[in-house]
């Protein structure tokens, strides 16, 4: 979990699909949601 993170942000940066990132990274839908609006108001 510790990489997945950093995963998802740097794929969220690059455009990709939300659900593709879901699927690649293990991580819930709410939880890469919720990582996509910690980007977008940073």
């Amino acid at each position: 979990m510790l990489q997945t993170i950093p995963t998802a942000i740097k794929m969220l940066q690059e455009g990709m699909d939300l659900q593709f990132i879901v699927e690649k990274t293990g991580l819930s839908r709410p939880e890469v949601e919720k990582i996509k609006q910690q980007l977008e108001h940073s």
